[in-house]
């Protein structure tokens, strides 16, 4: 539109239609009018994308905040500590070969996953229910009978031992977060006899 008008390629095109005479001149009319319907509708959908994403947080703030109570009311109701895992500690160091850049990293700890862990705390310690953070590290991938730390273990939704018991990841996990109070290293091998 800029070249038939005679202004620089670059510079934004001007919402009321210049004076074109020529040949061009409808074609110039008919694509400058096409032009500012579409980029209207664009707008249009991003405000409502806008809206979207509004009343999606809404929800999630709500949802998540029901959840946190839930959570809380059990504690209280049976006098328990809410035992879970750490998972402000998602980031991947860049060094590491499941790196995707701080961007990643930012949208991971800030994700549905950091929300709910922010006001699941905030509810717990405004009601004064004690919680204990535990390290993620491996904790869907070991198998708290044998103490078996084994990435192959996970597979999807399911944790499969090498003995072939089955269990939901999630759980397993669970249950592992629920015993590592309990949880003691293995013992050390005996050292073999000198032999003479």
């Amino acid at each position: 539109m800029n070249r038939l008008t005679g202004a620089d390629p670059t510079a934004p095109v001007p919402e009321a239609p210049q004076e074109v005479t020529g040949p061009e001149a409808a074609r110039y009319r008919n694509m400058h009018g096409r032009f500012f319907r579409l980029l209207g509708g664009l707008g249009r959908l991003k405000a409502r994308r806008r809206a979207l994403y509004r009343r999606i947080d809404g929800v999630k703030r709500s949802w998540f905040g029901h959840v946190a109570n839930v959570r809380a009311a059990l504690a209280e109701k049976h006098g328990a500590v809410v035992v879970r895992e750490d998972l402000s500690v998602l980031a991947v160091e860049k060094k590491d070969v499941a790196y995707r850049g701080r961007t990643f990293n930012k949208l991971i700890n800030n994700g549905a996953k950091g929300q709910y862990t922010r006001r699941a705390d905030d509810t717990l310690e405004w009601r004064g229910i004690a919680t204990l953070k535990l390290p993620s590290f491996y904790s869907s991938s070991t198998d708290w009978r044998t103490g078996t730390v084994d990435r192959g273990q996970r597979s999807g939704s399911r944790f499969r031992a090498p003995d072939g018991a089955e269990w939901d990841a999630d759980l397993h996990a669970a249950e592992l977060l629920a015993r590592w109070l309990f949880l003691r290293p293995k013992p050390a091998a005996p050292a073999a006899a000198p032999t003479l």
